[in-house]
Formats: structure tokens, sequence, C-alpha cells
């Protein structure tokens, strides 16, 4: 098998969108994306008299999300430039989105796209229905933003 190299969160971005908005983390690292599993719905064990007898889907299954990003600018929100809490918040430039929740009510969701390039591969995984959180840390020589979330439907290119 040859060597092709490893993955670092070097060659990763994260871009959230919804409609004709997106925003591109390129300065990504402590990426989390969980639930990834045939399908998108869980399983149940069926024992009959305390022994296996097969799995069975059950309801779709929460992907959780998370990854950290460093602040970019000053303002923790801006009207007219692309800041990541506004994208968390829907304020500032992202008030404007479309929610991709499925008939476009309720809460705010996204879709997240995460990305790897290496030579010249690109993959990418995109999760759907994404609702965000996140927290801000300045206890470093840059102030972090951490990003969390739940998602609902996946794929992998």
């Amino acid at each position: 098998m040859a060597d092709v190299g490893f993955v670092t969160k070097r060659n990763a971005t994260i871009k959230v969108a919804a409609g004709a908005l997106d925003y591109t983390f390129e300065d990504v690292g402590d990426v989390s994306i969980g639930a990834i599993q045939e399908g998108a719905a869980g399983a149940a064990a069926i024992l009959h008299r305390g022994s296996f007898k097969g799995w069975v889907q059950t309801d779709d299954e929460p992907i959780p999300v998370s990854f950290t990003a460093t602040a970019r600018r000053e303002k923790l929100t801006d009207a007219s430039n692309e800041v990541l809490v506004d994208f968390v918040r829907k304020t500032g430039t992202a008030a404007a989105a479309t929610t991709t929740n499925p008939g476009s009510v309720g809460p705010m969701a996204w879709t997240l796209t995460y990305t790897v390039v290496y030579g010249a591969v690109t993959t990418t995984m995109v999760v759907s229905n994404v609702r965000l959180t996140a927290t801000l840390d300045e206890s470093g020589p840059a102030t972090v933003i951490s990003v969390s979330g739940t998602g609902y439907g996946m794929s992998c290119t």
C-alpha cells in the first residue's frame, strides 16, 4: 500500500450555508462529527428470551458536530462583513439567511460542509439541518469560538 500521507486540520475547511448565504471557516480545529453510520436511522437489538434475533431501524439519529475557529475580526457582529458569531446567531450579514429547517419554519438550521483537500483529492462530508450554538473563549493569545450543534442527515463524497 502506498503511503499517501495524513490529513490534518491544515487540510480542512467548514462551510455553513443556508440559501444564498454561506460562511467558510478556514481556521478550524478540533472538528468532530458523530453518528457516522449506515443510513440515518439508529438501530435497536431485538432479543427473544434473552437471545439476539436481529437489528431493526429506529428513529433518525441526531448527528453531533463541533469545531473551533479563531475570531478573524474585531467585531463580534457586523452588518456589512461576514462574522462567525453572526452565522450562529442569524444576525448581521446572516440575518437574511433562509433556514434549511424542513418546511422553512421554526428555528434556524444550516447545512454544514466539512471539506478536506489533500493534494489533488477533495472529499466532503455534508450534515443537513444543523442547529448551531457557540461559546467564546478569550483566555489564550487569540479569541476562539467553539461551535457545536446537532444535525439530521449526512452525505459523503
